[in-house]
């Protein structure tokens, strides 16, 4: 498969995963004054996409503040689900690796599917990860552990989740495998 082709996908499917992360605060959001607020972030973050589209990945750190600030204004308020959370961070962190991803590929080269089928499965386990996360978190606040044998299993899921993240961000293979 050429690169040309790949990059287009994943550029593409870059502004998707972008477009619904935006657009999820300014639906949920309810009226009031920060509804400005909410907008312009949604905005700036997918107008701000341009930086690690079109320049090899620099930037990417200003479309995910912006977005996650956006959602953080909208659930500070509580106008988002709990389901959103581990979803919305799945998200994020797909986003950032769907940026570098694209930053990293090469210009005009055969890519091996074999390594394209490697990295979509390494994207799909960070995303499972990082909402595995969330989710243990979410409810590590809202349940009340009355023994320490669940708090230590709840504390235990958490930190493998958390150690799994950066394991499948650093093992990363050759584009000529």
């Amino acid at each position: 498969m050429s690169s040309v082709y790949l990059r287009m996908a994943v550029a593409i499917v870059a502004i998707a995963v972008a477009i619904c992360l935006a657009g999820y605060p300014m639906l949920v959001f309810g009226d009031g004054k920060l509804v400005l607020l909410v907008d312009a972030l949604g905005a700036g973050a997918l107008l701000s996409l341009l930086l690690p589209l079109l320049w090899r990945g620099h930037g990417t750190w200003l479309t995910l503040l912006l977005l996650g600030a956006e959602y953080v204004l909208v659930e500070s308020r509580g106008d988002a689900t709990t389901v959103s959370i581990p979803v919305y961070a799945a998200g994020l962190i797909g986003l950032c690796e769907l940026l570098f991803w694209l930053a990293e590929l090469p210009a005009a080269i055969a890519i091996d599917t074999v390594a394209i089928g490697r990295r979509l499965l390494s994207l799909a386990l960070i995303g499972v990860a990082a909402a595995s996360l969330a989710l243990v978190t979410l409810l590590a606040t809202y349940l009340q552990l009355s023994s320490a044998s669940g708090a230590i299993a709840l504390g235990g899921l958490a930190a493998a989740a958390l150690l799994v993240i950066p394991l499948l961000l650093l093992h990363r293979r050759d584009w000529s495998e």
